[in-house]
């Protein structure tokens, strides 16, 4: 009897251990608090079982009833200690779940809303409440399409959108879909939608993910309106470029070719002046037609040059493989066969191949060389190179210079038409063959650009595409 009752006591004190382990902090792992709610379980059903059979047949004594009954209180402890403390780890896991659930709903921007297998509301989140006007308890139980899409739209939804869509469980749509949203007010906006389909408990729920975007739209619609005008207005103006550089080329042009018969009379009538009547003529009035016949002269090459521009802007570009080098060389004989006397030494470097157009090229180079020859004729011993390096990972071309250089704060003036950094006396020319050489450049679709100091040279670098 001593021993039973310790059973009995032992009973009492797991009964009372299991209520102490409900309400303390000592967490016990899962399979160890199965194990015990199985041992529980298999004794009290065992003894229950056993009792009953006996006590009907008669079979068992009181002394070994009550032991029977002893040993049952024993195991029903055991059930209640598991019992009361998985109880407690599951509402512990219950609470903590709802808790999250809660503070990240409701500190979301967006719409959180979940809907079960029946197409009812059963989260709506404050962000939901913010966006569609309907507060949690208007929505809960609710069908999420009659709430919040238009009519027109709510078949749709209801096939694609709902939990028995025919997307898989358990995925989750890779691309934001937008879809037309209602707000309690009758006012409609745009939505943008990500949803994942799961399942608890064999019922499908579906997590919407919902943003108002109406003012992302109108914004993009704004922009995108913008750009149109935008662009439509570029296109106007660079037709209107195009027709105004046309109409000044072709001025250009028909002034070169129109004025040069007039330049040929009067260059061809000083000359006879100066022939026939040189005896009858003072050293003033020849002096008066030497100028003339300068003059003539140096409109004659103005002439040239714009028609040389006219030429550059307006023939069609030939591409072709152009060897530079053979080029250079070709164009640097033909300079020194202008002016012997001159001690000039050509640095080309060899086998320098780019695909260009060779007429285009050439006139480059003439202008190039040219504006090399002449910046350097007061040197007693020139030096023009020609050569490839690289710029900013390109290949690039230069044409380097010993001669009289430039001032680098004028180096905006190089390449534009007539524009001189020097006078008529010191160097003649109408200040358009760099000019020149930056419109073929840009034929191209390349760069030009030059660097120099005063009486220290000067060297021209281009790229062509």
């Amino acid at each position: 009897m001593e021993s039973l009752t310790s059973i009995q006591s032992l009973s009492l004190l797991l009964l009372l251990l299991g209520i102490g382990l409900a309400f303390s902090r000592i967490r016990l792992s899962g399979w160890v608090l199965g194990w015990i709610l199985l041992t529980g379980a298999l004794l009290l059903q065992g003894f229950r079982s056993m009792l009953s059979y006996f006590s009907e047949h008669g079979g068992l004594d009181v002394t070994m009833y009550d032991a029977a009954n002893d040993w049952m209180g024993l195991g029903f402890s055991l059930l209640i200690v598991a019992s009361m403390h998985m109880m407690r780890e599951v509402f512990a896991a219950h609470r903590l779940a709802d808790e999250t659930l809660r503070v990240v709903s409701a500190a979301a921007n967006d719409a959180i809303i979940m809907m079960d297998n029946m197409g009812t509301v059963a989260v709506w989140n404050e962000a939901a409440r913010r966006i569609f006007g309907y507060s949690a308890q208007e929505a809960q139980s609710k069908k999420l399409s009659e709430l919040i899409v238009p009519e027109r739209y709510r078949t749709d939804f209801e096939q694609g959108f709902s939990p028995s869509g025919s997307a898989d469980r358990g995925s989750v749509t890779s691309k934001p879909m937008e879809l037309a949203g209602l707000r309690k007010d009758g006012t409609e906006i745009i939505t943008e939608y990500s949803l994942s389909r799961l399942g608890i408990d064999g019922k499908r729920y579906v997590i919407y993910i919902v943003r108002d975007i109406t003012e992302r739209k109108r914004a993009e619609d704004e922009i995108h309106w913008l750009n149109q005008r935008l662009e439509h207005r570029v296109m106007e103006r660079t037709r209107e470029l195009k027709r105004s550089n046309e109409e000044l080329e072709a001025f250009s042009y028909s002034v070169a070719h129109d004025l040069r018969a007039p330049l040929r009379s009067i260059n061809g009538f000083s000359a006879i002046l100066a022939a026939e009547y040189a005896g009858a003529l003072d050293a003033r009035a020849q002096d008066y037609l030497q100028r003339i016949r300068a003059a003539t002269s140096r409109m004659g090459n103005v002439m040239d040059d714009l028609q040389a521009l006219a030429y550059t802007s307006r023939t069609e570009l030939q591409r072709q493989e152009v060897e530079l080098s053979a080029m250079a060389r070709e164009v640097a004989a033909s300079l020194g066969e202008k002016d012997p006397q001159r001690r000039v030494e050509f640095v080309i470097a060899p086998g320098m191949v780019a695909s260009a157009d060779p007429g285009l090229m050439r006139i480059a180079l003439d202008n190039l060389f040219g504006n090399a020859w002449k910046f350097t004729s007061k040197r007693e011993k020139a030096i023009i190179e020609f050569g490839l390096t690289t710029a900013e990972g390109k290949r690039a071309y230069f044409l380097r210079d010993n001669g009289i250089g430039f001032d680098p704060a004028f180096s905006g003036k190089l390449f534009g038409q007539f524009q001189r950094l020097h006078t008529d006396t010191e160097y003649e020319g109408a200040g358009m063959g760099l000019a020149i050489v930056a419109r073929v450049i840009r034929r191209h679709e390349g760069q030009i650009w030059a660097e120099g100091a005063v009486e220290q040279g000067a060297t021209f670098y281009f790229t062509l595409a």
